[in-house]
């Protein structure tokens, strides 16, 4: 049959290329394969390779301050925030090396900024915050529906019309 073997389901030939040669990649091809792998494993790793902040948000008597908010400062600006954790433990990666500081918010605690300090290329840095509570008195807040009666309503007719009758308690 020449180039061309036969299908044994189909029975229909298989064409091959000319001379039994499958095309290959050229030498700039597998050059620029390679380059691309190259700069998503760069891409990838680099995250892991990060520098970050880590710490936790305690108050005056020692006990930590859950769900804060901390804010990663450089200078006046804002450039990320996390919340902690229900032990009080946050994990920034930060952007870039430079100067950062420290705010940690929450109701019931000041807002508390750190001093600044460096982080470094892949430096993971340790911060410890220490929130003074202070009373505050929170405004009431009154909630209000006009359509929840409407909307039981609405479900006890379409129970009714499935064929469940709603009885009285």
């Amino acid at each position: 049959m020449g180039d061309r073997e036969w299908n044994s389901r189909a029975r229909l030939p298989i064409p091959y290329p000319p001379n039994n040669r499958f095309p290959s990649f050229s030498a700039r091809h597998m050059r620029l394969s390679t380059l691309i792998c190259a700069c998503l494993c760069t891409l990838i790793s680099s995250p892991l390779d990060a520098q970050r902040v880590r710490g936790g948000v305690w108050d005056e008597s020692g006990a930590t301050v859950p769900f804060a908010v901390v804010a990663l400062l450089s200078g006046s600006r804002q450039i990320s925030e996390a919340l902690t954790d229900e032990l009080g433990q946050f994990d920034i990666v930060v952007p870039s090396v430079g100067t950062y500081s420290l705010r940690a918010m929450r109701v019931g605690f000041k807002s508390t900024t750190t001093a600044p300090f460096e982080v470094t290329a892949g430096e993971t840095v340790e911060q410890r915050i220490t929130a003074s509570s202070v009373a505050s008195r929170l405004t009431d807040v009154v909630v209000s529906s006009e359509r929840g009666n409407a909307w039981w309503e609405g479900c006890e007719r379409d129970l009714k019309w499935a064929g469940f009758g709603m009885r009285p308690r």
